[in-house]
């Protein structure tokens, strides 16, 4: 496997920082370095997720040796070897990134919804379901490796779109504009404690409730087609499309 970074971008630190690090001390890695950074702006107030994860994804890639780069929330938990397991399946050089499998806690039950139908279903179920890899619109940046050759092709995540939320669909729709394409690895999980960061910005001040709806606002400015109803299938053959014309480009 290439050199990688982990990138952990953490505003409160504190337990959930500590625990995230021992685990992936854990993890049956080799070759990897680790770059942690708060999230305080001025006035501690947060710089937000895509301009903290731009400047430690920028910071990785600026080692030459340094082909790909972990995005990784203080709010997640992997699992069983989960950043190996997923790391195994990015050979591809078409693949721009890849993310493992997210699952929440609801009703003391982990839980995850499978791809494209929208249907709930304990993790360890949802494990045994499927393909091991389906493509996707976008990766989910709570956990998600990232190409450096997408990085630098594609460029960083959009920080206007807010402090949160959206820059990961925004991100993923340009990297199949790109020629690179988005999978997710449907053997490999990690526990997400969803919203933690989010509800306790809102709790002290430092973001509104309405933020996320304001993030995806801006997002159908550029995007607009995927609000209007289209069929999955159509958004698909658009990405693929997209993604053949670059790829085609790039061999010429």
């Amino acid at each position: 496997m290439p050199k990688i970074y982990i990138t952990i971008g953490s505003y409160y630190g504190g337990p959930r920082l500590d625990d995230l690090l021992y685990l992936l001390r854990r993890e049956n890695l080799t070759d990897y370095a680790l770059l942690v950074n708060e999230q305080k702006g001025s006035e501690r107030k947060p710089t937000g997720f895509a301009a903290i994860y731009n400047n430690l994804l920028n910071c990785a890639f600026a080692d030459p040796n340094c082909e790909a780069a972990w995005i990784l929330g203080d709010d997640v938990v992997p699992q069983d070897d989960c950043l190996r397991k997923t790391m195994d399946f990015f050979t591809d050089p078409t693949v721009g990134a890849i993310f493992p499998v997210e699952a929440w806690s609801e009703e003391k039950k982990l839980v995850t919804i499978l791809p494209f139908t929208n249907e709930k279903k304990p993790i360890a179920e949802a494990l045994k379901e499927g393909p091991d890899q389906v493509e996707q619109l976008f990766p989910g940046m709570a956990c998600a490796l990232v190409r450096r050759r997408a990085w630098e092709k594609v460029g960083p995540m959009d920080v206007s779109l807010g402090i949160g939320y959206c820059e990961d669909l925004d991100w993923g729709i340009r990297c199949w504009r790109a020629g690179y394409r988005i999978v997710n690895y449907r053997r490999a999980w990690f526990l997400h404690e969803r919203g933690a960061t989010y509800n306790q910005f809102v709790k002290e001040g430092l973001m509104t409730k309405e933020a996320p709806y304001e993030a995806a606002e801006r997002a159908k400015v550029q995007w607009d087609w995927l609000w209007n109803g289209e069929p999955l299938e159509t958004t698909f053959d658009r990405l693929h499309k997209w993604y053949e014309q670059a790829r085609g480009e790039k061999t010429q």
